[in-house]
């Protein structure tokens, strides 16, 4: 083991006549921190170094190749879980839709039988999703899209609808107005 020899110099607090600051010089002989550690450790130990403190070098962490789109692509697919179609979903009677929509708090089946049968022109179902749209309830709120359908409603001869249409159009900013009254355009 190699020993190392330093010299240490310091200002030391003493004197003959007094307190005052001394110069001191002195050569200080020994181990470097680690041969001391490593001696009380084997000391510890029976005189073995235990396992962890002999320098090994870790193993190289693999890296990752880089992911092509394609690998993308295939992880997501393999990690999101399957989507159900909502045509598969099993049929929700009309009167328990209208009851999860009238809670505020309407499930994705229960919205979307309600705009397949608006899109079939069922008048009953045409209001509701007049109303969800106005308001905001199970889709995102679109004044413009519950006008239009309110004025179908109105077509198809719902009590109220055109009081409603006109009550929308009034909500509608100026900038929508024009487009709500000519939606093809």
């Amino acid at each position: 083991m190699k020993r190392s020899a330093v010299r240490v110099c310091a200002l030391v607090i003493g004197g003959v006549a007094g307190w005052a600051l001394v110069p001191a010089c002195a050569w200080a002989f020994g181990d470097s921190l680690d041969a001391m550690y490593r001696d009380n450790v084997r000391a510890e130990n029976n005189g073995e170094l235990p396992s962890y403190l002999y320098a090994t070098v870790p193993p190289p962490i693999p890296q990752p190749k880089p992911l092509t789109p394609e690998d993308i692509l295939t992880k997501l697919r393999a990690e999101t879980p399957s989507i159900v179609v909502p045509d598969s979903a099993p049929p929700i009677a009309w009167p328990d839709v209208v009851k999860q929509i009238g809670s505020g708090a309407p499930g994705a089946f229960a919205v979307d039988a309600v705009r397949r049968k608006a899109e079939a022109a069922d008048p009953q179902a045409v209001e509701l999703f007049a109303w969800m749209n106005a308001t905001g309830t199970g889709v995102r709120r679109d004044l413009t899209q519950a006008f239009n359908l309110y004025m179908q409603a109105d077509g198809l001869n719902v009590a109220g609808a055109k009081e409603n249409a006109k009550a929308i159009y009034n909500a509608l900013p100026p900038s929508e107005k024009k487009s709500a009254l000519n939606p093809n355009q």
